[in-house]
């Protein structure tokens, strides 16, 4: 019993302050909407692929054999990566990106040269929208005036 009272008298500071609490969430989630994307058209000049092996790190498997001696084997970890390079004409601007894809689950872009293609710019980025809908970022190397 003596647990209701104390709530009951908490409720006229409670209740200002719940709403309070209520208004200030609403307001932050509307001003935290994303803003739609505006995408612009442009053209792809060129889009290159290089392919390239990068080594580090070992592994040493050892073993000793029945008269004492050790032998090893030491093996090199090496991995591929693709650097994309893209040139767009953006209308006023010429842009000038590219990526280094690294690891095994991400996709090339999908992207064909001389063609029309959907982008915008994020930052130092360049977001563009490949043949099946999806994007691909790029870093911005150079802007050049047309």
């Amino acid at each position: 019993m003596q647990y209701l009272e104390k709530v009951r008298n908490y409720g006229p500071i409670f209740k200002p302050t719940l709403v309070f609490a209520v208004c200030l969430c609403l307001a932050a989630s509307s001003f935290a909407a994303d803003k739609p994307k505006e995408w612009n058209t442009g053209h792809v000049i060129q889009f290159d692929k290089n392919h390239w092996t990068s080594t580090g790190g070992s592994t040493t498997d050892g073993k000793v054999d029945k008269d004492g001696n050790f032998h090893a084997n030491t093996n090199q970890t090496s991995w591929g990566h693709d650097t994309y390079y893209l040139t767009l004409d953006g209308g006023d601007y010429i842009y000038y990106t590219s990526r280094t894809l690294s690891l095994r689950w991400q996709k090339d872009p999908q992207i064909t040269e001389n063609a029309d293609i959907k982008w915008r710019l994020d930052g130092n980025n360049l977001i563009l929208m490949g043949e099946k809908g999806k994007e691909f970022k790029m870093k911005l190397e150079k802007k050049r005036k047309k």
